[in-house]
């Protein structure tokens, strides 16, 4: 959790920053964890690679949750619900998961003991364009007025859209 990025951690249990690291022993029970997070990632050709604006955000789940390792103990898991708080007149989230009650979104992951949020991440005032190609559900999202792919038209949820590097004008579904 490089300090420049990620700032004031916080949580139940004990927690200790060293450099780039934090390390955090939850209470037995169970626990909280929270920190803040600088979102605009600028890359050296002046695009986004994460991007919020009074109107909207589009950034990866692994920018806003750093890896982690973990040490569990046998038979052990984790449940990871996603909820957003979003401002006033922001209306539509999309993510790579699957809606629970509440318009939370269930984070799953069997490949790891941990389930971290990967893969796109938009909110806000948004325009989104669904479509099955291929046999693959893909939705394309971009901010109300911009267009999904630079020359496109948001209405038009052609194959190819979704560019882990282009982060201001795309979200894909699944992770891409």
């Amino acid at each position: 959790m490089p300090a420049a990025i990620y700032s004031g951690a916080a949580g139940d249990g004990t927690l200790v920053r060293t450099a780039d690291r934090v390390l955090w022993t939850p209470p037995r029970t169970g626990g909280h964890l929270r920190y803040r997070v600088l979102i605009d990632q600028r890359r050296a050709n002046g695009e986004f690679d994460s991007r919020i604006t009074p109107d909207f955000v589009i950034t990866r789940g692994d920018h806003l949750f750093p890896p982690a390792k973990i040490r569990a103990t046998k038979g052990s898991g984790s449940t990871a619900i996603l909820h957003f708080d979003l401002p006033k007149g922001w209306d539509d989230v999309e993510t790579p998961f699957s809606k629970v009650s509440g318009g939370d979104f269930a984070v799953t992951n069997s490949e790891r003991k941990f389930d971290r949020p990967i893969g796109w991440i938009a909110a806000g005032k948004l325009v989104s364009a669904r479509e099955t190609i291929a046999g693959m559900r893909v939705t394309v999202t971009a901010p109300k007025g911009e267009p999904a792919r630079p020359g496109r038209d948001t209405r038009d949820p052609a194959p190819g859209v979704c560019r882990k590097s282009r982060a201001r004008s795309a979200n894909c579904r699944p992770n891409c």
